[in-house]
């Protein structure tokens, strides 16, 4: 009688799930399960599949016996495999069946006692455009029905493979731009490999987009500029990717060298603990030695045990100390050495990131250069515009932004100067990202490297003492085994009191 989905989100680790034959009308609060491999939400009163784009990892999905009406949001499901959606009240045939096209993996399917299964050859038409299907409504589909289906359906299936040829080609080529462009940002050079820095110079300028109606003579001037700035952010995309290859390789045999000197410091530490524990072992013997001795012969006295165990106690005692400073010694030169390291690594990127910042600010420089001489040679043909309209009278098919642009000489300087200024900012915009971008990137840099490495000493540090005492408290523990009337730890000071006086004296 369960009535909604609801407090299941902590079972992250769960791999089944069935909820089938309950009062359920929404699928909901399931997205935290994204370990779930199989799910039944059979016999529901379901309306809409949704709210499942988390669940990845789902093989067998049943959905029999609700209401749903189309099959939809299950894109995220790749390795479907068994998909039960019978007794639903699913209509759509080409629809629904080319929505399962998408699951490569999809072997089983039941559609049985839907609107769209008692259509005419409907076995046959999805056994034609689900090749990869082996078995619809539990029985195996045979060779003779995919034939069948080939004959009725063959000249569509081939239209639609097409169709999903020319799909793939442009994902494809989507996907590349989309993975190119991150690559760009990385470098910080995004926007850079084309036209797209020039013409959002233009973009937010009505006065640049109006001068440029004058005639020829500006759209000739334009191009050049346009030329020239081409050249300048090809160079800067060029630098930008090499100086990105340079840092990259200063990162990777950083990070190689640093990997290797963890696990040459591991090696160091295990020996440390393997000599140790070899040792513990060896006192440990003597010590079950001594219980079978003390608890096999109890006439001997307990007084003949004292030093004895006293003189295990401080080998223990000498050993855990010695490995504590050997282990924590060997911690220390490896965080010295590592904390050293990432300072000299930090310095080399700042240089690499000061050498980039220095050369993008060159070309940047390039850039103004050019917008200073565009805007001056627009400046001298929109004021010969301006004198041939005042000689001549204003040409009648003057679009209205330039029109009011040209009344009189200090209106066209001020749109001049305006669109001058907005480039100019444009430009500047330009560099104080790219500049800042990559400084923030240095600094998060050098303190996440720091954070990583005081982290990660810390816990080294608790590991070390967590481990020994550990040992302590199991080396404790066969002192209960002694029943020398007072507790061992009283016969251990009493006995380090008394060398204490007799040394003293």
């Amino acid at each position: 009688n369960i009535l909604k989905i609801d407090h299941v989100w902590m079972f992250t680790s769960l791999t089944k799930l069935n909820l089938s034959n309950n009062k359920i009308e929404e699928i909901e609060n399931l997205d935290m399960l994204v370990n779930l491999k199989e799910l039944n939400l059979s016999f529901n009163y379901i309306t809409r599949i949704q709210n499942l784009d988390t669940l990845i990892n789902i093989e067998v999905l049943s959905l029999y016996k609700n209401d749903i009406d189309v099959l939809e949001n299950l894109d995220a499901m790749k390795k479907l495999t068994i998909l039960s959606i019978g007794n639903n009240d699913i209509e759509e045939v080409e629809k629904s069946i080319l929505y399962l096209r998408q699951f490569p993996q999809l072997r089983s399917l039941n559609m049985a006692e839907n609107p769209c299964s008692r259509v005419e050859n409907f076995r046959i038409y999805l056994s034609t455009f689900l090749p990869n299907l082996k078995y619809y409504e539990y029985r195996l589909i045979r060779p003779e029905e995919r034939e069948k289906g080939m004959i009725l359906y063959g000249r569509t299936l081939e239209k639609l493979l097409e169709k999903e040829a020319d799909e793939k080609l442009e994902e494809d080529a989507q996907a590349a731009e989309e993975a190119d462009h991150v690559f760009y940002t990385t470098c910080y050079v995004e926007y850079l490999n084309g036209h797209q820095f020039f013409l959002s110079l233009f973009e937010h300028d009505p006065e640049g987009q109006a001068l440029l109606k004058i005639g020829e003579a500006v759209q000739d001037i334009y191009k050049e500029y346009q030329t020239a700035m081409f050249q300048i952010t090809q160079q800067l995309f060029k630098f930008g990717q090499k100086q990105h290859h340079i840092r990259e390789e200063e990162s990777k045999q950083f990070y190689r060298c640093i990997q290797e000197t963890k696990e040459k410091n591991q090696i160091e530490s295990q020996d440390a603990t393997q000599h140790f524990l070899q040792e513990r072992d060896r006192i440990f013997n003597k010590m079950k030695l001594l219980i079978k001795t003390f608890d096999e012969t109890p006439e001997i006295r307990r007084s003949d045990f004292a030093q004895v165990v006293q003189e295990n106690n401080d080998e223990f005692k000498k050993l855990v100390e010695n490995t504590w400073t050997i282990l924590m010694e060997v911690e220390q030169i490896l965080f010295e050495g590592v904390d050293e390291a990432n300072t000299t690594f930090g310095h080399n990127m700042e240089e690499m990131v000061n050498i980039f910042i220095e050369g993008a600010q060159g070309h940047f420089v390039h850039a103004r250069e050019a917008e200073v001489n565009y805007s001056a040679q627009v400046s001298e043909i929109a004021l010969n515009y301006l004198t041939q309209i005042e000689s001549q009278g204003p040409d009648p098919d003057m679009p209205e932004d330039l029109r009011q642009i040209m009344v009189e000489k200090d209106s066209v300087m001020n749109a001049i100067a305006g669109s001058h200024d907005v480039h100019m900012q444009t430009i500047d915009a330009r560099e104080d990202r790219l500049v800042q971008r990559i400084r923030d990137w240095l600094n998060t840099l050098k303190e996440t490297l720091k954070r990583e490495e005081v982290a990660r000493d810390r816990i080294k540090v608790l590991e070390i003492n967590h481990f020994l005492d550990i040992q302590r408290e199991d080396f404790e523990a066969l002192h209960s085994h002694f029943k020398l009337g007072l507790p061992m730890e009283e016969v251990v000071v009493d006995t380090v009191d008394k060398s204490n006086t007799q040394q003293n004296m």
